[in-house]
């Protein structure tokens, strides 16, 4: 299997161009310091695709993948994503292309991550093309190293705009600002859309990988539990920590339509199946102790001004 040699690749995260990344499987970004997964393209077996066409079709057919390919090299990844179509309705069963068509999704979905445009929807459709690559050829040995990369690329520019969130509204409503104060509203109900796409969309990274890395679900437990600035529960009880029987939603978890203690559960069901004998060690964070007791000295405080004067 003949991989293609790429003329360009650029960062997931700052989009700068990425030196010496021919011939390995990751490099660093020397802008931003991010490690990138290289995914690489394949050129299309014409010995297995296409070989029962006719000699009319199968001439179309190699001329689409031809386009196809220098398309990839040279970073057109819209165009190569309408040409893989093209390809797969003369043979759906292409394994190459189907992984091709893959490799294609996962760069239009970085372009629309870095205009804050993706859903999940985007990403799922990596999956089933992945999948559908798998079926056409098990032996594939491409699609493994294919479905590892754009899922460690995927996580890690999902985590760090998602751990940019606080930037992301500030941009939102300065945005928005513009159009009267009662826009910021609408503006936070958007924010929290936006946060459970990342949510979903870094558990969607973790189900794309062959090779299933627990720590990206570890790592979503530990925010949903509020270990970020980003709150999903707090107390019920001031004095008592957040817990399955004693707890509030905050406005995060309910417009974003999460329910963190099913969710934590079904995450930690989803881990157990590689790690059978995991336990789920992470607290629940709520308020920290010192703002509770910072609160509690301020109506002190308070009472003394008031029967003193």
């Amino acid at each position: 299997m003949k991989v293609l040699a790429l003329q360009a690749v650029n960062c997931i995260s700052c989009g700068a161009a990425l030196e010496n990344f021919q011939g390995v499987s990751e490099t660093t970004c020397n802008y931003c310091g991010t490690v990138n997964k290289i995914v690489k393209p394949v050129s299309v077996d014409r010995k297995k695709a296409g070989s029962n066409l006719d000699t009319k079709d199968k001439k179309s057919f190699e001329n689409i993948c031809d386009i196809l390919e220098k398309s990839m090299v040279a970073g057109n990844y819209n165009e190569a994503y309408e040409y893989c179509n093209k390809g797969l309705e003369l043979d759906p069963t292409s394994s190459d292309l189907w992984s091709n068509k893959a490799v294609c999704a996962f760069w239009k979905s970085m372009s629309l991550l870095s205009e804050d445009k993706i859903s999940n929807t985007n990403a799922r459709e990596i999956t089933t093309f992945l999948a559908a690559a798998k079926d056409a050829d098990p032996d594939n040995e491409h699609y493994k190293e294919t479905a590892n990369s754009i899922s460690d690329n995927l996580y890690i520019v999902t985590k760090f705009k998602l751990d940019n969130y606080t930037a992301l509204a500030v941009k939102f409503n300065l945005a928005f600002v513009a159009y009267g104060a009662n826009s910021l509203i609408d503006t936070d109900r958007i924010m929290t859309s936006v946060v459970k796409d990342y949510l979903d969309l870094i558990e969607t990274s973790y189900d794309i990988a062959e090779d299933k890395n627990t720590e990206i679900l570890k790592s979503l437990i530990s925010e949903i539990k509020g270990h970020t600035a980003r709150k999903y529960v707090t107390e019920a009880n001031f004095f008592q920590p957040p817990s399955k029987d004693s707890h509030k939603e905050t406005n995060l978890a309910h417009h974003a339509k999460i329910r963190p203690f099913l969710k934590v559960d079904m995450l930690v069901g989803k881990i157990k199946k590689e790690e059978t004998d995991y336990v789920d060690n992470i607290e629940w964070k709520g308020t920290p102790q010192w703002v509770k007791y910072f609160m509690i000295a301020c109506v002190i405080f308070f009472i003394i001004v008031m029967i003193l004067s």
